[in-house]
């Protein structure tokens, strides 16, 4: 098909899932979690960055443009869970699913 497409969260999970199914359809995957991807194929490439850092993830796409890369997709799969009761759950902690799951990227 040769899109190119971005996906958050892609280092396990369903987004580790998804990225192989866009390679396996013969897509270039660039690939972003805050751990490193164990993926081993020619059209993947993981970028190590939080999403919930503005700066990082508008210097990903900067690079991109810079090296003329067009994207034709982005799945956003990153996400982040407190297993703290909700009361109990600290403001940082808060702050650190909201930024990750509901801001980032």
């Amino acid at each position: 098909m040769g899109r190119t497409i971005v996906i958050t969260g892609s280092s396990r999970g369903i987004g580790r899932m998804i990225a192989s199914r866009f390679l396996q359809n013969g897509d270039t995957v660039l690939g972003i979690s805050r751990s490193p991807g164990d993926i081993d194929h020619a059209n993947y490439t993981h970028t190590c960055l939080d999403v919930a850092h503005e700066d990082a993830v508008q210097q990903f796409f900067a690079k991109l443009r810079t090296d003329g890369m067009l994207i034709d997709g982005l799945i956003n799969c990153a996400g982040i869970a407190s297993s703290m009761p909700g009361l109990l759950t600290t403001g940082d902690t808060f702050k650190s699913v909201l930024n990750t799951n509901l801001l980032g990227a």
